[in-house]
């Protein structure tokens, strides 16, 4: 680290999972990748901002203009995978396509002239219309709608499982209600909200929710 080196020694694991080290250390691990791609002339341009790789642990964002050069990039993944001796998973690696149905210019269409299929590891990956990445669900409108909805299913899990689990009763005090709520459901409702763009719409929707599932929680009255 910062050209300072260990003495050697032979590895017989990877890093820990779930460990607080092991993103940071995997992120060290597998620097050469992304070197390689910051020097490529992918990636696209926030204001003077170059962005082509997302990385957080062995979870790679890769992001690019044209189908060409994403190829391009699983090529360098492909090769230091290789090299580091890292198998990145085809099965488990999607595309998506943001704003498919906006109309391009005829220089973006030249541009993106090469329409094969994208592969890694030589192996066919597949498109999707929506994912997620890091518990945030994306779309190719780049509507939020997909993530809300989520959020919506996931908070409502979490009360049914504090029911079910009869943690959370018409006979538990209100103060600890209050608190099972703050700590088990409202997080699971406002996770990965911070990238949201959120409207008014969007702000009176996640509103009315949490209201309604505090409403319920503190008013759980016996059969």
């Amino acid at each position: 680290m910062d050209g300072d080196y260990s003495t050697a020694f032979k590895t017989t694991a990877g890093v820990r999972q779930g460990g607080k080290a092991s993103p940071k250390l995997f992120s060290l691990y597998i620097e050469e990748i992304l070197i390689d791609i910051t020097k490529s002339e992918s990636g696209i341009k926030l204001s003077t901002v170059k962005i082509d790789v997302i990385a957080y642990a062995d979870d790679l964002l890769l992001i690019s203009q044209t189908k060409k050069v994403l190829q391009s990039l699983l090529e360098i993944v492909t090769y230091h995978g290789t090299k580091l001796e890292i198998k990145f998973n085809p099965s488990k690696t999607v595309y998506i396509i943001f704003s498919c149905k906006k109309t391009r210019t005829a220089a973006d269409r030249r541009d993106d002239w090469w329409q094969d299929e994208l592969t890694l590891e030589r192996e066919k990956i597949r498109r999707v219309t929506s994912m997620k990445y890091l518990g945030v669900e994306f779309n190719e409108q780049n509507s939020d709608q997909n993530h809300l909805e989520a959020r919506k299913r996931a908070a409502l899990g979490a009360l049914a499982r504090l029911k079910n689990l009869e943690i959370l009763t018409e006979n538990t005090c209100p103060f600890l209600k209050g608190y099972l709520y703050k700590t088990y459901i409202l997080p699971v409702l406002i996770y990965g909200m911070e990238p949201i763009c959120l409207t008014k719409t969007n702000m009176n929707a996640v509103t009315r929710l949490d209201n309604n599932l505090l409403r319920y929680v503190q008013t759980m009255q016996k059969n």
